[in-house]
């Protein structure tokens, strides 16, 4: 019996990794096939992300991982993520990266409830479906992993493969975008760049904070901030959420010494 256990968690991972590697191959074929826009797009990609979690809560429930939740995790994570976006939206609008006025109008001349859908798809169905598969479950599976094999440095080899998976995992939609001549081969390599160091940056605030719900909503935000969008600077939005974690992590320790 405890073999066939371990038989199942041995392929577990295999099969979540290539599933993982393949959906969003199959999703970006089946808008091209089927010239999929609007609605149809909308729910598709709902639809996608849910069997990202449907992934991650089967790889988790599988190897016995813990995330833990709880209203003060939530209400940090909600505090953490609405002060991230503030110091973004300080920083682009001071120095005149944007005009806030003007992205402001831009937000308003959409419909209400085009911006909640675009909200609610991408802060909690990419934001944190993501978060939950990539840093919920592979980085904690990667860890125990190297932990286990009393490698050194387990928790940044962890990061590192992670980190290579998650930016690996966005190449199809490059691909896409090089067949339909909208990127260079120069182009998504430095994209790709880019994206191994926001998944060490998402890794980064998971492992400091233990909570994951922040570091989707986080994630989440920074695709969709509502204003400034287009400017390419929403990582500010990561950076100042790890020295916000950081500083909290801080005062709690302070805290901590001080009642000892």
């Amino acid at each position: 019996m405890e073999s066939q256990i371990s038989k199942q968690n041995k392929i577990v991972t295999p099969v979540i990794t290539v599933t993982a590697l393949l959906l969003p191959v199959l999703f970006f074929t089946a808008i091209k096939v089927f010239n999929l826009s609007g609605l149809p797009l909308y729910f598709a990609q709902l639809g996608l992300y849910a069997l990202f979690f449907g992934l991650a809560f089967l790889g988790i429930k599988q190897s016995q991982i813990r995330l833990s939740f709880s209203g003060r995790k939530t209400l940090l994570a909600l505090a953490l993520t609405l002060a991230s976006w503030l110091i973004f939206m300080v920083i682009i609008s001071g120095t005149g990266i944007i005009r806030l006025a003007d992205d402001a109008a831009a937000l308003r001349s959409v419909e209400t409830w085009k911006v909640w859908a675009q909200i609610g798809s991408t802060w909690l169905f990419v934001g944190i479906g993501e978060e939950v598969l990539f840093r919920g479950y592979f980085l904690k599976k990667l860890m125990a992993f190297y932990e286990g094999k009393n490698a050194k440095n387990a928790t940044l080899l962890a990061v590192i493969v992670s980190s290579v998976f998650f930016s690996m995992w966005h190449l199809p939609v490059r691909v896409f975008s090089l067949i339909n001549g909208e990127m260079s081969i120069g182009l998504i390599l430095i994209s790709l760049v880019m994206l191994f160091l926001l998944g060490a940056g998402f890794a980064w605030l998971f492992i400091r904070s233990g909570n994951i719900l922040l570091v989707g909503l986080i994630h989440g935000v920074m695709d969709y901030p509502l204003i400034g969008k287009d400017s390419q600077l929403s990582f500010i939005i990561l950076i100042a959420a790890i020295g916000l974690a950081e500083l909290f992590r801080l005062l709690h320790l302070k805290r901590q010494i001080q009642t000892t």
